[in-house]
């Protein structure tokens, strides 16, 4: 790139954590970061289960199991129900579980097929992964409930990843705290951000797992959620209640501005 040339990059996710940049990872250590705040978007909470089991603590089948009947618990709103794994195994086995209609990742088509499929009403369940959480956005339903089992931290052992936390520790970098917990943070937002694309949308989030809650980095993505949207912490027992009192309140505020 010629030294006089200038770029402009503007993105949601240029920043990755207060020491480490998307400029810095491919090379451009000396390159300005401005950063916007972003504004509350009021039309959506997020539900974080502080009891739901990890699934370190279960067989495959049995986590699954676990999963399918928080979806057989929200299914009954009758709102567009997105479900994000962050495995194609979990998804399938819910899949297999499931006994409502529903449009499956693998199963059923390819991601644009299926996005179509869901606006269209085809089916009120989505199971996805991989370009759902940031490439695919939801702009026709007025309300959408989603449903993450897993945090989306990548996989340590993949190539990639490997090679980025090896050249972190060598700039003495923490992997982890530096690149690998804030790239889950900002993919959690973008999978967020996928069904609230208009003012007039409405979204409810339940994340299930509770290393939220419990574990010493959970501060920092409670916190960096919080920052764009309100986040509520619920056992499992209180998810319906908690889901019941958004849709009514959201109707409400609807109810108010027809009538101005």
């Amino acid at each position: 790139m010629p030294e006089d040339c200038r770029v402009l990059g503007v993105s949601a996710t240029l920043e990755i954590s207060n020491r480490v940049s998307l400029a810095d990872l491919l090379g451009f250590t000396e390159a300005p970061l401005i950063t916007v705040e972003t504004l509350q978007q009021k039309q959506q909470e997020v539900l974080l289960v502080n009891d739901f089991p990890l699934v370190t603590e279960h067989s495959p089948l049995d986590y699954a199991e676990e999963v399918t009947s928080v979806i057989h618990s929200l299914q009954v709103f009758q709102e567009p129900l997105l479900v994000l794994f962050t495995s194609k195994e979990l998804l399938l086995a819910v899949s297999d579980l499931l006994d409502h209609p529903h449009l499956a990742q693998y199963k059923n088509g390819e991601p644009s097929q299926l996005k179509k499929r869901f606006e269209k009403g085809e089916r009120q369940i989505l199971l996805g992964t991989g370009s759902f959480w940031e490439g695919v956005d939801f702009s026709t339903h007025p309300c959408v409930i989603q449903v993450i089992p897993r945090l989306p931290f990548q996989n340590p052992q993949e190539p990639l990843t490997r090679k980025l936390n090896h050249e972190l520790r060598q700039e003495g970098k923490n992997p982890f705290y530096d690149y690998q917990l804030p790239m889950a943070i900002i993919r959690l937002k973008q999978a967020l951000g996928r069904t609230i694309r208009k003012e007039e949308q409405a979204s409810i989030a339940v994340i299930l797992d509770s290393r939220i809650v419990h574990k010493r980095y959970g501060k920092q993505i409670r916190q960096a959620l919080a920052k764009e949207r309100t986040i509520r912490e619920v056992n499992r027992n209180q998810i319906t209640s908690a889901v019941i009192d958004f849709l009514q309140n959201h109707k409400n505020e609807k109810s108010k501005k027809e009538k101005r």
